[in-house]
């Protein structure tokens, strides 16, 4: 039983460079457009609403993709984030 505390417990990782993690696909690409052509509104709105700061929190990965990435926070809240080196 140790064991399998120890090997569940090693899943998680933390998120070194992705700022935000958003609850759908659309919405990051969204937030990545909005970032790209600095609309600091949009960012703003999509920060309110769907999407949050994941700097530094500890997540697992649902379901890795080549350039986003499905994650669960360590709350059980499920993400997409872009892969600019978190999902190794």
């Amino acid at each position: 039983m140790r064991l399998a505390v120890a090997i569940f417990l090693s899943l998680w990782t933390t998120v070194v460079s992705a700022n935000a993690g958003c609850g759908t696909k659309e919405a990051l690409d969204a937030l990545t457009d909005a970032a790209i052509s600095s609309d600091y509104r949009k960012i703003r709105l999509l920060m309110a609403t769907v999407c949050r700061e994941v700097q530094t929190s500890e997540y697992t990965i649902v379901k890795r993709g080549f350039r986003k990435s499905r994650i669960r926070l360590r709350d059980g809240t499920l993400l997409w984030i872009t892969n600019l080196g978190n999902c190794r």
